[in-house]
């Protein structure tokens, strides 16, 4: 019966830290008091990666932008459009896709150029 306990109890102690480590990849529980110097060069990495770039190695750049986070007073529409913009399920299958988001008419798009304001504002691009 010991021998049991014990196995649950590392069990449950195992699918506790799996589960924690998702959170971090969640646009919601990114830093919110990133540099603006990380924010903009990891924002910056994005938007200029090269026409060509596949969508595995635009989504390695969003989730550095992902990890980095946003400055503090990163107004709420931007906060929720880096949200969108690094959200897993949020894929581009090149470059221009990446750019073209803030130029949609969908809320997406509105939060996307609320956060290329922001970064207009805030970084030497």
């Amino acid at each position: 019966m010991i021998r049991q306990s014990s196995a649950v109890v590392a069990l449950i102690a195992c699918a506790a830290l799996l589960l924690g480590g998702c959170d971090n990849d969640n646009p919601k529980n990114a830093p919110t008091d990133a540099t603006k110097a990380a924010f903009c060069s990891a924002y910056t990495a994005l938007y200029a990666a090269p026409q060509d770039s596949s969508t595995e190695a635009l989504r390695t750049l969003q989730d550095n932008l992902l990890h980095v986070g946003t400055p503090k007073g990163t107004p709420v529409e931007a906060r929720e459009g880096f949200e969108y913009l690094t959200d897993e399920a949020t894929l581009f299958k090149n470059a221009a896709a990446v750019i073209d988001l803030s130029e949609r008419l969908s809320t997406h798009g509105q939060r996307a150029a609320s956060l290329e304001s922001f970064v207009d504002q805030h970084c030497d691009r």
